[in-house]
């Protein structure tokens, strides 16, 4: 059998050196969680979360029970934390899907287009309203029907902004545990400490096709949101069920 001639072992070596390097680099310059904003573990009751759209939300064994219940033609919807979180923050929380299918998002910095709080009017559940109507906000999609991809969007809009491998398999009903790291224009999502997403919102680019997906002409994605509502959406009879959520201020070490 051939062996290696030592000039590739040491190009490998020396690759290898650099790759750990830069992630050490990316995680060095990572801000640190500090204070604790809001907690949440459906010890009482729902009076701090409203719900819009044909879903149904209930406590149940000490957890949120979220369903998208298809007993009308919207077939999804939301529900918000009333809590308003101003940047940089790290929004921690459980998920554990309860059917092998469905699609499930969690949204941030959720606000109206013009400045005005997210509550200031009313949503049918229809995702058009949420996307191509009076709000702006991020939000990641995952445990995604089966296709396979998480997505990162931004809106007004439907821009994507990064895409990769779904932390969560359709089949998967595992408890996980997800963190959402959004420091200023820098976003992460990690499900179970691996990384999924890490994008630097720079407020530039603009996806071709159909027209809602940015404004004419294309001025980009507009700047980076910092405050706003946290929610969650299901849609196609998804039910999972969430726990322990957790929202800190992030600060430079």
């Amino acid at each position: 059998m051939e062996r290696p001639v030592p000039g590739i072992l040491s190009l490998f070596f020396v690759l290898g050196l650099i790759a750990c390097a830069n992630q050490l680099s990316a995680k060095e310059s990572l801000w640190q969680k500090s204070e604790l904003l809001a907690r949440e573990d459906f010890s009482g009751n729902l009076g701090d979360w409203l719900i819009e759209g044909d879903v149904q939300a209930r406590i149940e064994d000490g957890r949120l029970r979220f369903e998208a219940a298809a007993e009308t033609g919207v077939e999804k919807g939301n529900i918000w934390w009333r809590k308003h979180f101003r940047g940089p923050i790290q929004i921690e929380y459980d998920y554990q899907s309860a059917t092998p299918y469905g699609l499930s998002m969690v949204w941030w910095h959720a606000h109206g287009r013009g400045g005005e709080d997210l509550f200031s009017y009313e949503r049918s559940g229809v995702y058009d309203e949420y996307v191509k109507g009076r709000m702006n906000g991020y939000h990641i999609s995952y445990h995604r029907f089966n296709s396979g991809v998480s997505n990162l969007r931004k809106s007004y809009g439907f821009h994507l902004l990064a895409s990769n491998s779904d932390p969560i398999p359709i089949a998967d009903l595992e408890p996980h545990h997800i963190v959402i790291y959004n420091q200023d224009n820098r976003i992460r999502f990690e499900v179970d400490g691996k990384l999924v997403h890490d994008f630097i919102d720079k407020g530039e680019g603009c996806i071709g096709g159909k027209e809602w997906l940015h404004e004419f002409p294309c001025q980009g994605t507009g700047p980076n949101f910092t405050q706003g509502k946290l929610g969650l959406r299901h849609t196609q009879k998804q039910v999972a069920y969430y726990d322990n959520f957790r929202v800190y201020r992030l600060v430079k070490p």
